[in-house]
Order: structure tokens, then sequence, then C-alpha cells
């Protein structure tokens, strides 16, 4: 998701008995806003331990706010809050190198890849229109990731006995 996508999100947006995160908003300076295009409109699959992260963030969670991440004044976040309050001193913590929390959307691109997942999955994820970007920006990074690249049409050809 993109930042302004979490930071819109909605409680009445998650569908835990589907396993689904409908983004239908961004949250940005303030306000909410329509998703950056019409592919950005979109439901995406929660893991295990995404779904079970999100169902403590909602046991936990005050009266009813609309907005499933909030400041301690239950206030709407955004960028800002989340790079100066929670982001660049959790790093700093770590001991780890200063980097744009949006930048994690790209290792998650990076990481879906390498672990072969479906281009057409990922892109939908990522709410590209399709997914040129994704092998422009993303493949790149994870040439040759298994050190076999190449290897799997011959794998295939010699389980089926062609060739």
């Amino acid at each position: 998701m993109r930042s302004c996508e979490i930071h819109g999100l909605y409680a009445e947006h998650i569908d835990f008995d589907h396993r689904l995160i409908n983004i239908r908003q961004n949250y940005v300076n303030g306000e909410i806003c329509d998703v950056k295009t019409p592919k950005s409109r979109r439901s995406l699959k929660m893991c295990d331990t995404l779904h079970d992260a999100l169902s403590r963030v909602m046991a936990n969670r005050d009266e009813d706010p609309s907005f499933v991440f909030t400041t301690p004044k239950g206030k709407g976040i955004d960028t800002h809050y989340i790079s100066k309050k929670i982001w660049y001193p959790t790093l700093k913590k770590a001991g780890l190198k200063r980097r744009r929390p949006y930048e994690t959307r790209h290792t998650a691109a990076v990481l879906h890849i390498a672990a072969h997942e479906n281009p057409l999955y990922i892109s939908q994820m990522l709410g590209h229109s399709d997914t040129r970007l994704l092998f422009d920006v993303y493949a790149p990074y994870v040439a040759n990731a298994s050190r076999r690249d190449g290897s799997a049409f011959s794998d295939m050809m010699r389980q089926n006995k062609i060739g």
C-alpha cells in the first residue's frame, strides 16, 4: 500500500471474513481524497501475519474512530507524523540507515518478485496500471535472485521429458 492509502484506511474497509483490505481513499495533508489512479482502487489479500496484526489493532481501538491508524489524540495520521514520531527514531535506535517510509513499498515489490509471485498479482497489489513498471523498476534488483536463473525452463523440460 502507498503511505497515503494506509493513512486513509477506514475500519469499514477491512474485510476480516474474506481477508481483504479494500483500498478506497487516501489521506493527504489532513484530507480524505480519491486514490491516485483507477487501478489504485483495489482489494488486497491479507497474509496471516497481517490479519493477526490488524486484528490486534482493531481490538485495541478507542470507541469507534473511522481511521484504523490514529495519533494518540485520535486524529488521522500522515507521512510527516509517522516519519518524525515513529519511523526515523526506530531506524536510529536499530542502528539502520535512514530511508523514507515509502521505500518499504519498493522493498515489498522486490521481495514478492524474488519469491516468484505472479507479476500480474504484484502489479495489481501495488495498484499499477500494468506490469511495465514492475519489470522496468523492480526486476533488475532481483536479477538471478535464485542463482539459477534460466534453469527453471530446463527443469520443466526435463521433468516433462521434452527435448
